[in-house]
């Protein structure tokens, strides 16, 4: 495809997105609000990008991404009031602080109707690679092949200078092309499922457990949240990638 017909396709690809946020916004302004809240509270890069673009393909309000990485800040000093009043802008929420540690406990104390997604990958060699190819490709933002610790993330421009850093360096996360960074990451994610799963344990009709890749489970997140079907599986967000991650 030639270069002009190619940036013809991204413009009307994000026109088309702009417009279904449009109507998301008027749908949620008319209904929504009379509806559960819903967070994503899958790890990054286990299909929650996906899971947006799913929700307003069916009208779903969804939380602006940017808007709630802002936050983080608010996330890390404790201070929650913030978090929460920005959940009243939409109906939909996913990625970071949802993905953090402890958000998802305060999120179903001030939202006692909210329903929870578990999105996971195949495996956890599988979330693996995807996470570590993301982050070789942000190491090259910085001129790096990858990331060898957090004080490389300094250099990195996401946000506002340092918002990786500091994230990093609170959750006491590493970071690198190693085995023990590998293990950990893995270890993390094991973890992360497991401590979900146990605080729902009592309450099955609170939290689904999907995986983008997985056909059936299109149609059981729409059951769970009463959504009338429009696809036969979960649209593919970066088809360019589709292969090797879930975004």
């Amino acid at each position: 495809m030639s270069a002009p017909l190619l940036s013809l396709k991204r413009f009307i690809a994000r026109q088309i997105e702009s417009c279904r946020r449009a109507l998301s916004a008027l749908h949620f302004a008319m209904v929504g609000r009379k509806r559960p809240k819903v967070f994503v509270i899958g790890l990054n890069k286990t299909g929650t990008t996906t899971l947006a673009h799913t929700f307003l393909l069916h009208g779903l309000r969804v939380g602006d991404q940017s808007a709630a990485e802002r936050l983080t800040p608010e996330y890390l000093a404790g201070n929650w009031a913030p978090i929460l009043a920005y959940c009243k802008s939409a109906q939909a929420f996913q990625d970071v602080p949802f993905s953090l540690p402890e958000t998802y406990k305060h999120l179903d104390q001030a939202f006692p109707n909210a329903k929870f997604i578990l999105t996971v990958r195949d495996s956890a060699e599988q979330w693996y690679a995807s996470r570590k190819a993301h982050d070789e490709r942000l190491a090259k933002r910085v001129g790096l092949t990858h990331f060898r610790s957090i004080e490389d993330l300094k250099q990195l421009d996401y946000v506002h200078p340092g918002w990786a850093y500091d994230l990093y360096r609170h959750l006491g996360w590493s970071i690198g092309d190693t085995e023990a960074v590998r293990t950990e990451r893995i270890t993390r994610y094991e973890a992360w499922i497991q401590e979900v799963r146990a605080y729902f344990v009592d309450r099955p009709d609170k939290l689904l457990e999907v995986n983008v890749g997985v056909r059936d489970d299109y149609q059981h997140l729409c059951a769970f949240l009463g959504l009338r079907p429009k696809l036969q599986a979960f649209p593919v967000r970066n088809a360019s990638r589709a292969r090797a991650s879930h975004a």
